[in-house]
C-alpha cells in the first residue's frame, strides 16, 4: 500500500467513495458503519469482449440451425474449436438444458440432437421423406 500519493489523485479518490455514499440507502450506511458490510473495489470487465463473443455465439447459432444433418452439426461444432463456457451459452441461448457439471461431450451431443436432431424428429412426425 503506498502512502505516498499524489494529492490529486487522493481529492479524486475522495469524491468517488464520498458520491458513492451520498447514494447509498440507510440499512447499507448502518451497515458498513457497524462492521456489516465493506466497501469493495472491482474492476470492470471490457464489454467489447462480451459484445464479440456475443457476435461469434449468435454467429454460430445462425450457422448451426441452417443445417439438418447431425454429423454436419457436430463437424461444425468441432472446427469451431469452441470452449466449455461458450458451448453452454450457445446450448442456453437454443433453450437446451444441461447438467451442471456437463462435459464438453455431453454438451456437443446436446446441441447436435437439440437441432438437427429435432428437425429429422419433426421431419419424421410430419412424414416428410427424410
Amino acid at each position: 500500500m503506498s502512502y505516498n500519493m499524489d494529492k490529486n489523485k487522493v481529492i479524486k479518490i475522495s469524491k468517488l467513495v464520498f458520491d458513492y455514499v451520498l447514494n447509498m440507502d440507510d440499512k447499507s450506511i448502518d451497515k458498513l458503519l457497524y462492521g456489516q458490510a465493506k466497501l469493495e473495489i472491482n474492476e470492470k470487465e471490457k464489454k467489447i469482449k462480451t459484445n464479440e463473443k456475443r457476435i461469434k455465439i449468435s454467429s454460430f447459432i445462425n450457422m448451426v440451425v441452417e443445417l439438418s444433418d447431425k454429423n454436419d452439426v457436430r463437424n461444425l461444432i468441432n472446427k469451431e474449436k469452441l470452449t466449455v463456457k461458450e458451448l453452454k451459452d450457445i446450448a442456453k441461448a437454443l433453450n437446451i438444458s444441461l447438467r451442471s457439471k456437463a462435459v464438453k461431450s455431453e454438451i456437443i451431443d446436446k446441441i447436435v440432437e437439440g437441432t438437427a436432431g429435432a428437425k429429422i424428429k419433426m421431419n419424421i412426425l410430419k412424414n416428410d421423406n427424410y
